[in-house]
């Protein structure tokens, strides 16, 4: 009887201490464990520097992903254009999304966000901004479908 009785001790001990010091936790990208974070981001300012342009890829760690296309305002001047993603899975063309903007002082911003995509892991994220432009009120102009567009 004691022997049962120093063995379940012994037994209620551990689970204590392993629960109370974590051990047996999940990690971060274990399945179950699924939280989106921003994965990647790619960036560049045009039109003479009165915009900066982001491709953001966030991902939940489980096999989803989302993309955000973003503009803010950095020139001063009245900014106005299209907003454009494409999105691929395991290379195969799936999707695009556009909004159409205005910015009209520094800072301002404007986004558009894709669906959730599923990925296998072994693809990683298929994204870019082709088609986004940019039309400034001081005459200059960017068009991402020139070969400068920001892809992942």
């Amino acid at each position: 009887m004691k022997r049962k009785l120093a063995a379940y001790l012994v037994v209620a001990i551990t689970l204590a201490l392993a629960t109370t010091l974590g051990f047996g936790a999940a990690p971060s990208h274990a399945v179950g464990a699924c939280g989106w974070y921003q994965e990647g981001s790619r960036n560049t300012y045009v039109d003479n520097s009165n915009a900066h342009l982001f491709l953001l890829d966030y991902y939940d760690g489980c096999g989803h992903h989302q993309y955000e296309v973003e503009i803010q305002s950095t020139g001063g001047y009245t900014l106005d254009g299209t907003l454009e993603f494409r999105v691929w899975v395991c290379g195969n063309y799936v999707d695009n999304g556009f909004t159409d903007y205005a910015l009209y002082s520094t800072g301002e911003v404007a986004w558009k966000w894709s669906g959730t995509y599923s990925y296998p892991w072994y693809c990683g994220a298929q994204a870019d901004n082709y088609n986004t432009t940019v039309h400034s009120s001081d005459g200059s102009s960017y068009s991402s479908s020139n070969g400068t567009y920001l892809n992942f």
